[in-house]
């Protein structure tokens, strides 16, 4: 009876000092608040791991990978499993299941393992668990699905440090495809109330239903900047603009400053640190900006200088790319386009 007492007094001890082990080394960022982290069973995360379970450190290099969404771009994950120095890499979603496994792990290869996590309630961003497998990654990817659920879930919690974190503080390659890549801009169409086209925002470029919000990812890249997905495929050139309108209006950003990038499905744009944006994959990359305010918003009319868009061609390797900081062509051949907005009505020379 006293063996069995000392030995429960011993496994008490142990798990008391592990705890604060853990949570000592959670303290060292000042982001995360250990306190609102749990392991409660609201935590029992849907996760698919494909690979060695135990994680390994490597050396990480700093890049971003914006997706247009449909077949994934092979080369732009080679270039995150290059840059992540064949660690962990992880999959985010709020939906679905391990379909990007065998595909990094297996068909592309050179990693230490896959993880996807399905985190689909603010419950499970707050579970510890969760939140150290993120911190721990070496490459971190937000598979499509619906970027207002990842806002909802996800904002204001400790995924969204850990994201931060690694953005920042331990330099990892980050990316996203559709959904995921929608909230990878600093200004984020979060589509809480609808999902637009072109056609709705250029009727009313202040309209409720556009949700657009400054309060998730910090890529300093990214910075005044909305990105778009499925691009010319859904023909959201007018919508890009009119999110433009409406973060001037709603002071989101200065329209000096503001920057908007739309992605073609089976495209994606590849951006260093110095913000220099390789376009890989089939179809383009438009890049959005432009040097005066709207003339007026109900009716909508842009007219007295045009929105500059450049618009570049993927390929395999890159050799279109676009200085995102410098707001030029960096190499390669390029479409010059401009857009004025008459009355709701968007047209292009």
């Amino acid at each position: 009876m006293i063996n069995n007492l000392i030995l429960v007094f011993l496994i008490t001890l142990l798990t008391s000092a592990c705890q604060n082990d853990l949570s000592n080394n959670l303290s060292l960022d000042k982001t995360v608040n250990v306190s609102n982290l749990s392991n409660t069973s609201s935590c029992e995360t849907v996760s698919y791991l494909t690979g060695d379970i135990q994680d390994v450190i490597r050396q990480t290099k700093s890049g971003f990978v914006l997706m247009g969404g449909g077949t994934d771009v092979d080369i732009a994950f080679k270039e995150m499993i290059k840059n992540s120095g064949g660690g962990d890499f992880i999959i985010l979603r709020s939906s679905g299941s391990d379909g990007y496994n065998p595909y990094i792990y297996s068909e592309l290869g050179g990693v230490n393992s896959v993880e996807t996590l399905v985190i689909d309630s603010k419950e499970k961003a707050n579970c510890l668990d969760n939140v150290e497998k993120i911190r721990n990654a070496e490459a971190v990817f937000i598979a499509g699905g619906d970027q207002s659920k990842y806002y909802s879930f996800w904002n204001n919690s400790p995924i969204k440090n850990a994201l931060n974190y690694l953005i920042n503080d331990k330099k990892i390659t980050i990316g996203g495809t559709s959904a995921g890549l929608a909230i990878l801009g600093e200004i984020v169409y979060t589509a809480e109330k609808a999902s637009l086209n072109s056609e709705d925002v250029l009727k009313n470029p202040l309209s409720e239903k556009i949700t657009l919000q400054k309060d998730f990812l910090n890529i300093p890249v990214l910075k005044n900047t909305i990105t778009d997905t499925h691009f010319d495929q859904r023909i959201r050139q007018g919508r890009l603009i009119g999110f433009m309108a409406n973060a001037v209006k709603n002071n989101l950003s200065n329209f000096s400053k503001l920057k908007a990038i739309g992605v073609d499905e089976q495209t994606a744009v590849f951006l260093d640190t110095n913000g220099i944006g390789k376009v890989l994959g089939k179809n383009n990359a438009w890049f959005f900006k432009s040097t005066i305010n709207p003339e007026s918003y109900n009716p909508f009319n842009w007219q007295k200088s045009p929105i500059k868009t450049f618009k570049l061609k993927g390929t395999e390797s890159g050799v279109n790319s676009f200085d995102i900081n410098k707001w030029k062509i960096n190499s390669g051949n390029f479409t010059e386009i401009s857009y004025f907005i008459k009355n709701g009505t968007i047209s292009s020379e």
